[in-house]
């Protein structure tokens, strides 16, 4: 469309493209339309007379016009820059500057594209005058800027002409109070007393600019042709043509409505006749801004907030705009702008989607409360914003609109709820939701009937009915399988005794190695594991066994809990558990099979018969079914959907037939509980034989202390067994040794080059480790907390526990042989030099009884060390004199010493002594004496004969004979004298409660305490096997 003015009447005449002759609307007249240059011609004089009329807009709109068709012509461009900048050179430059703003355009006008494209196509002789105009107006603009970006925004500016004094004045200063008591924010050209008259314009521009509504004062005395009034309120008009929400009011006196500018009288006005019209003025505005029927302080407060929430919002601190916003719509519910103002500060400036109840609820309350211009743009701006986001949001919630049983859900329908209130009204997204609604209600259909068809309900489907007649008859016929055969009693009890014998056994292993939870060795690590694997194996094997809703298997379980008790310290309830009564319960278990056997026959016959009958009932069900969900289906206009398969389930009285039921019963799973458990425990037993000292091979020496044992290899390394709390059997990286010896909770070794080596002492006092650091030691003697070493110039060195003194050796020389003593917790260090001296360390002081007997009694040459031994308060120590006569010190409380005094020391090759036990002394002619009051050990070894080594410890004495053979007399609590199947052997040692012989071929046997893997099992039968467990139990 093109835009003319009629050369008769003056109006203007809109032509579309390409016509070439019309009538003026106005006129009649007819018209020929010019040529391009004739159109240009138009142009100009439309562009001249928009900027006259104040409408800057258009006038932009015509130049732009002009330059499309030449752009290098200087005086559009002029015309386009005034326009777009809303400036008019004024004639009175003492008023305005010379320069008159009707808009407010942020940007430089020097800088501005436009005007460097003018200049380009300026003429020479033209050139000084644009330049000097333009940096004129470029100092207004800049002027203009910085008042815009200074001047608080105004709730309301009122536009006058006449300069104070007059009558419009004092109108707008009374209009002006009354608004500002009503708590408005009012910008008033009175404020502008002390500012330069040329910069008035700029003030009134940048207040019509941020104001939201503007009052319009004329009187009959008001100059409308005044230019600057002229350009504030019609650039306010343009304001409101882009935003409906902005207010215009015209406040008359002495004039009529009609006699204000035709731009204004379709707008809201009020007279200003007869007193109280302030209250009118003030009324209007608190409709205007929907602030009706509120109080003024009210009004007051919230403008405040109002105001403070938009600072905020203009400074980009949300948070504090979102508190003033709150508290605002707190106060007053229909303030549309403080709802609003909170929704554009929880989105940020409307630039993040936001869901949430608060967005959604200040939402709604703004586009209620506000007027229909406002609530426009409001709508406008939220679905753009929200829309997409809320539509997501619901997809998520319901898989893309796939999940139906999502459509009762809380937050589904609140997202379903907020995409009603962001999409648009005609969207075609709201017939996806149609669609999963009806999805929904088809699937509930679905669902119904699915439920209804697995409830088995005869109402919807009556072959349920006959079927269930059928299975009734097929109930009837398994009743001839006897109960005893499926959840009877008798399981309930081979149930309870099959767990006892799984408690009992587990047990039995459990308590024997009790003591290897805290060992570090990779046997009982290994071992760790198969405890914890065959205890779920019980579990899960006593699982299977349980019959559902049967309390008699757990009555059953509670019996053998019972048992598991009494069973620990009864072995003869052992045995009947693990081998009579199971024997017993065979021979019932067949008589019974014998019996039951013809019936089971007959019975799987008739149910085959029945199970028949019931399968072609179930394929009738399942094509009723899939019809009647096809028919659901069909009344839906949507896309089919995949019906989910029904498995028919039966009655109660109905379970299937399996495959014929032979001769087998719930006894053939305790046979295979006791069969497991059988080879559970032999191969436990044979995997740790092979890790006891009685596995090793190649053995020289052994050395035992407490409940661990160390013995010394052919080839220099070493071997430990037992208890390995504190890491004492940690030795097998020992290489190059000559001796090895065990400690309370370590093990020593010495090397063919001198050092010692130590291993254990985990969590205990490691003074012993010191003894790592010595070099040149021909010797070691380990007692049971504290090491001694003799070196090779005849020195003494000591490490370990000094609590009795025992490691004062620092000043002993010549020393040939060293013994370190541990009498249960009293140390003593012994050493013998060439010269007979005995030396003594420990024991409490210097005034100890066996120090003083020595010292008293033995001089050079005299003494000599037969042995020790490590129980008691004091050592019990035999000497032998020059002359062979044996000389006791020390504990003689069973007369063990008093009594071997008595010997003829010429026959005696070997003596060995214990505090606790007795005293042996080895003849000449293979016999043997005691000593002591220990009457056992004193008959039994009075018939020894052929004997070749002795031993003595706390408790029991061994001895080997020529033959290779082992005799043993004492306390057997831990079975540690038997050894009655050894053979060639060439040395003994005894421990505490344990017993070890090398053979000939350096392999070891051991006998007695079976915790820690002392001791070896050679179970000749169950009951032996069963003894060797017990026995370790009993510790």
């Amino acid at each position: 469309m093109s835009t003319y003015r009629c050369s008769q009447c003056g109006s203007r005449i809109s032509v579309a493209e390409g016509t070439k002759i019309g009538t003026c609307p106005a006129c009649q007249a007819i018209f020929v339309l010019p040529n391009q240059f004739a159109q240009k011609e138009n142009l100009y004089l439309l562009a001249a007379d928009a900027r006259h009329s104040g409408n800057y807009d258009m006038a932009e709109n015509y130049y732009s016009r002009i330059l499309k068709v030449d752009a290098a012509e200087p005086e559009a461009n002029w015309g386009y820059l005034l326009s777009k900048y809303g400036v008019e050179i004024s004639e009175n430059a003492l008023d305005y500057g010379g320069v008159l703003f009707h808009r407010v355009e942020h940007g430089s006008f020097l800088q501005d594209p436009a005007y460097e494209k003018m200049m380009t196509y300026v003429p020479r002789e033209a050139r000084h005058y644009y330049e000097g105009t333009a940096r004129d107006i470029d100092a207004q603009h800049k002027k203009l800027m910085a008042i815009s970006r200074a001047l608080a925004a105004p709730d309301i500016s009122i536009d006058c002409t006449a300069a104070p004094g007059t009558e419009d004045f004092l109108l707008s200063v009374q209009i002006g109070k009354a608004l500002e008591e009503a708590g408005y924010r009012i910008f008033h050209p009175a404020m502008l007393a002390n500012v330069d008259r040329r910069d008035l314009n700029l003030y009134e521009m940048a207040a019509a600019e941020k104001a939201e509504a503007m009052l319009v004062v004329m009187t009959r005395k008001t100059d409308r042709e005044d230019a600057r009034f002229q350009a504030v309120w019609r650039r306010f008009l343009a304001y409101r043509r882009q935003d409906a929400g902005r207010k215009l009011l015209s406040v008359f006196r002495g004039i009529r409505p009609e006699d204000l500018p035709l731009e204004l009288q379709p707008l809201q006005s009020v007279a200003c006749e007869g007193s109280g019209f302030q209250d009118r003025i003030t009324a209007e505005i608190n409709r205007m801004f929907g602030r009706q029927n509120r109080s003024s302080d009210l009004v007051r407060k919230n403008l405040e907030l109002l105001r403070e929430g938009q600072a905020a919002l203009d400074a980009g601190d949300y948070e504090k705009a979102a508190g003033c916003f709150r508290q605002a719509a707190a106060a007053d519910t229909e303030e549309y702008r403080a709802h609003w103002g909170l929704v554009c500060a929880l989105t940020k400036g409307l630039t993040v989607p936001v869901l949430s109840g608060e967005v959604d609820q200040s939402y709604r309350q703004a586009v209620q409360s506000a007027d229909k211009a406002s609530a426009e743009k409001y709508t406008e701006s939220m679905k753009a914003l929200m829309n997409q986001a809320a539509w997501q949001e619901l997809l998520r919630l319901t898989r893309l609109l796939q999940d139906y049983e999502a459509e009762g859900r809380e937050e589904v329908q609140k997202a379903e709820e907020r995409v009603k209130l962001y999409l648009p009204a005609f969207d075609s997204r709201f017939q996806e939701l149609e669609d999963w609604h009806e999805g929904a209600k088809r699937q509930r259909e679905l669902d119904a009937l699915r439920r209804a068809y697995q409830r088995r309900d005869t109402a919807v489907e009556p072959l349920f009915a006959e079927q269930e007649k059928i299975e009734y008859a097929y109930e009837n016929t398994a009743m001839s399988h006897s109960p005893l055969l499926n959840g009877g009693p008798l399981r309930a009890v081979l149930l309870g005794l099959s767990l006892a014998a799984m408690a009992a056994s587990y047990m039995l292993v459990l308590w024997n190695f009790r003591y290897s939870t805290g060992y570090t060795t990779d046997f009982y690590k290994k071992s760790q594991w198969l405890f914890v694997i065959s205890l779920v194996f019980i579990i899960a094997w006593a699982r299977c066994l349980i019959p559902k809703d049967n309390w008699s298997v757990y009555i059953g379980i509670v019996v053998s809990l019972v048992l598991y008790v009494l069973s620990r310290r009864k072995i003869v309830l052992f045995q009947l558990v693990l081998i009579l009564l199971p024997a017993v319960l065979f021979l019932v278990e067949r008589i019974m099979m014998m019996v039951l056997a013809k019936n089971a026959r007959d019975a799987y016959e008739t149910k085959e018969k029945a199970a028949g009958a019931v399968w072609e009932i179930a394929e009738r069900i399942k094509a009723s079914y899939q019809t009647a969900m096809e028919a659901v289906c069909a009344k839906y206009r949507l896309p089919g959907v995949e019906i989910p398969t029904l498995e028919v389930s039966h009655s109660q009285y109905y379970s299937g037939v399996g495959k014929h039921w032979k001769d087998r019963s719930p006894l053939s799973y305790l046979l295979r509980t006791l069969a497991f458990f059988a080879v559970f425990i032999g191969a436990v037993t044979v995997i740790n034989n092979g890790l006891y000292a009685s596995g090793w091979s190649h053995i020289t020496k052994v050395d035992t202390r407490y409940y661990h044992v160390v013995g010394l290899t052919e080839d220099g390394t070493a071997r430990a067994s037992g208890m390995n709390d504190a890491g004492q059997c940690e030795v097998s990286d020992w290489e190059n040794l000559v001796d090895v010896g065990a400690g309370r909770y370590y093990s020593a070794g010495l090397t063919a080059d001198g050092h010692v080596l130590i291993a254990g002492l985990e969590g205990q006092d490691e003074s012993v480790r010191e003894a790592e650091s010595w070099t040149d030691i021909q010797a070691i003697s380990v007692g049971g907390y504290h090491i001694v070493g003799l070196k090779r110039d005849g020195t003494v060195v000591s490490a370990g526990a000094d609590t009795w003194g025992e490691n004062a050796v620092g000043d002993w020389t010549d020393v040939i042989q060293i013994q370190a003593v541990s009498d249960n917790n009293l140390e003593q260090t012994y050493g013998l030099c060439s010269d007979g001296r005995v030396l003594i360390a420990g024991g409490g002081s210097d005034y100890d009884s066996i120090k003083r007997y020595v010292s008293d009694h033995y001089g050079p040459g005299e003494g000599q060390i037969y042995g020790t031994e490590v129980y008691g308060f004091t050592a019990s120590i035999l000497v032998r004199a020059q002359d062979g006569s044996l000389n006791g010190i020390g504990n003689d409380g069973y007369k063990q010493l008093s009594q071997a005094q008595e010997w003829d020391g010429s026959e005696i090759t070997e003596v060995c002594t214990s505090s606790g036990a007795a005293t042996l002394g080895l003849k000449t002619d293979g016999t043997v004496l005691c000593g002591g009051n220990n009457l056992v050990i004193r008959e039994a070894v009075e018939g020894w004969t052929d004997v070749i080594d002795i031993t003595v410890s706390m408790g029991h004495v061994l001895g080997v004979k020529s033959d290779g053979t082992v005799v043993a007399a004492g306390s057997n609590g831990s079975n540690q004298l038997e050894t009655e199947g050894w053979t060639h052997v060439v040395s003994v040692s005894a421990g505490d409660l344990t017993s070890f012989g090398i053979r000939e071929n350096g392999k070891v046997e051991s006998a007695g305490y079976g915790i820690g893997g002392l001791t070896y099992v050679k179970a000749k039968s169950p009951i032996g096997l069963l003894k060797f467990w017990y026995s370790a139990l009993k510790w």
